[in-house]
């Protein structure tokens, strides 16, 4: 893109262009945290707790009426009933988030053979009470829960479960924000819970030309305007059965006063590489792009 996102994560946008210089302070975000990286903290108590878990996963599945199809692709929520339950073991496993909320449970559909688990735990942290959210993934294996944890995201929210990159392997979509005192971007982060060695997370770049060795953690959703972004609109579309060859996701950039951009990514080994085309895409990309539902 010719405009790139502007790295201010706590000004002000309306007042940015008249607050003096010795007026704007920074606001510091993720900053005490609890540290999930590496084993989530509920492993060292999973093998005694992980067969009364699943039971109550069993349970859910077999009252139909307890998990109805809600707003989020590809998981159903647990009934309260069920979820009250399951945060009780979730909270004797991990005693050391007591300060947290344990604020949503979700079953994946990908998945009935084995009954596997989405969790989101919200902790309020920082000066004015921030709302971080991090997310545990349980599957089932050698008798016992494994768990991943995926931690951090401001304001962060389970946006979909979809295959990504290959046909039948799921991911975690992940919306969140840059910041909470600005106008913030909307972030979108892809996840692969199997992917041990790193927080499998998906890197982007998005300045091939200039800066081909650059990488973010996110795409982008939907940019803020108002002096710190593009002047324009975003659309994100994900193939819902991507080939190995790609595209894996696309995007139009739609602006006010330029052309619009078409950007391509392909991703291998977690790193997705971009094709960009400015105006109309060639027929190939406005394929794939009609074949892909928005996400």
């Amino acid at each position: 893109m010719t405009t790139r996102r502007i790295l201010s994560t706590s000004l002000l946008c309306v007042l940015l262009a008249q607050a003096p210089t010795d007026a704007v302070t920074f606001k510091s975000y993720y900053d005490a945290l609890p540290d999930l990286d590496g084993e989530a903290p509920f492993a060292i108590l999973s093998s005694k707790y992980s067969p009364t878990l699943r039971s109550v996963l069993v349970d859910a599945h077999r009252e139909k009426d307890c998990l109805p199809d809600g707003s989020i692709d590809g998981v159903e929520e647990l009934c309260p009933g069920l979820s009250e339950r399951a945060k009780e073991v979730l909270r004797s496993m991990a005693p050391q988030l007591a300060s947290g909320t344990f604020s949503h449970l979700w079953v994946p559909k990908s998945n009935r053979q084995e009954v596997e688990l989405v969790v989101e735990y919200d902790v309020q942290a920082g000066d004015v009470g921030d709302r971080y959210a991090a997310f545990f993934v349980f599957t089932w294996a050698d008798g016992r829960y494994q768990v991943r944890s995926i931690a951090w995201f401001l304001e962060g929210a389970l946006h979909a479960v979809r295959p990504f990159r290959i046909a039948d392997q799921h991911h975690l979509f992940i919306r969140f924000l840059s910041c909470t005192e600005c106008c913030a971007w909307t972030y979108m982060a892809v996840v692969d819970w199997r992917v041990p060695a790193t927080d499998g997370r998906y890197r982007f770049n998005y300045a091939p030309q200039t800066s081909p060795h650059v990488w973010q953690a996110e795409l982008e959703y939907k940019l803020p305007h108002m002096g710190h972004s593009a002047e324009g609109t975003v659309q994100t579309r994900v193939p819902f059965e991507p080939r190995a060859l790609g595209p894996h996701v696309l995007q139009r950039f739609d602006f006010e006063e330029q052309a619009d951009e078409w950007w391509s990514f392909t991703c291998e080994d977690g790193m997705c590489r971009p094709l960009v085309f400015k105006g109309e895409p060639p027929a190939s990309v406005m394929a794939e792009w009609q074949r892909a539902p928005p996400l």
